[in-house]
């Protein structure tokens, strides 16, 4: 067995789903594209966005002698919960934050790399890397209308990750685009944040406003947020390609806030808000501003 079979291998058996190879290269249009949507400030306060722009354009002047990028994907896929803390929050956040669970399974994969004089380094989020740009790039799935990478087979649930290699594994072809004239995600977002085709401005976009965005929220977009207070999933909920996804086999994604409603987190001091939420995405929202979340569905 050759060595890229014998990756695809061990990472299916760590449980990704997808694992697909590309090259280091950004194209010229996916430069000026993202160029153009930071001069719009669709970016809204998350300024790390702008640095080290170059860095992202080529990564080899980041990381110089390697050559290729395995790109892996993990399913999170469960029905939304209801009648508890599931109804409001994005499903990713159900369970043990993914980047703890992600960086375990890279460790692993990384391992066998270097017992095999291969220099590696994975990421999940971690560096100015284009994700979406390498999953499309590598055949992963294609970007949809809500910029979110979609697989016919896995739908859009699932996360990403990527190892840099001083490997040449050579890359897959671009994924083909099946999302077709249906704008199903685009005419469902309550507050109006797909702005055009695979364009978002975080600046009305749920996700980015219940997690990472500090300050007042304008009124008329605070009258769209329906009941969330932690991501959102409505773009999601509506695409065609997520009818008939298959359920998570990895367990650290499993919901576990059954018999919690929303108002059971008001009762609690931040020290007790960290014990229940220790190792779960929602706690990088902090304290005082999942508490603002609820009061604002609570009025």
């Amino acid at each position: 067995m050759d060595l890229k079979n014998q990756v695809i291998k061990q990472a299916k058996n760590l449980g990704f789903d997808l694992i697909s190879f590309s090259n280091l290269s950004v194209d010229d249009d996916t430069k000026k594209y993202y160029l153009n949507w930071l001069k719009k400030n669709y970016n809204a306060s998350m300024q790390y966005m702008e640095k080290n722009i170059e860095l992202r354009f080529d990564l080899n002047k980041l990381f110089n002698t390697y050559k290729s990028m395995i790109i892996l994907s993990l399913n999170y896929y469960q029905p939304t919960q209801k009648d508890n803390l599931g109804e409001n929050i994005s499903i990713y956040a159900y369970g043990r934050d993914y980047h703890k669970t992600i960086k375990g399974k890279l460790k692993k994969i990384i391992n066998f790399l270097k017992e095999n004089n291969i220099k590696a380094r994975g990421f999940t989020d971690s560096a100015p890397i284009l994700e979406k740009y390498f999953a499309e790039h590598s055949g992963i799935g294609w970007q949809g209308k809500n910029s979110l990478i979609i697989n016919k087979k896995l739908g859009s649930y699932f996360f990403l990750a990527e190892i840099l290699t001083d490997y040449d594994f050579g890359q897959k072809e671009l994924a083909t685009n099946h999302c077709g004239t249906c704008r199903k995600c685009i005419d469902a977002c309550p507050t109006g944040a797909i702005v055009a085709d695979k364009i978002i401005d975080s600046n009305k976009c749920i996700s980015y406003l219940t997690i990472e965005h500090k300050g007042n929220i304008p009124k008329e977009i605070k009258l769209n947020m329906n009941d969330l207070i932690f991501g959102c999933d409505i773009c999601q909920q509506v695409c065609p390609w997520n009818k008939k996804v298959k359920l998570t086999k990895e367990q650290d994604f499993n919901f576990r806030y059954m018999d919690i409603q929303p108002k059971d987190i008001l009762k609690l001091n931040e020290d007790d808000f960290n014990k229940l939420f220790q190792g779960s995405p929602i706690k990088r929202a902090g304290y005082e501003h999942f508490i603002s979340q609820i009061n604002r569905i609570s009025k």
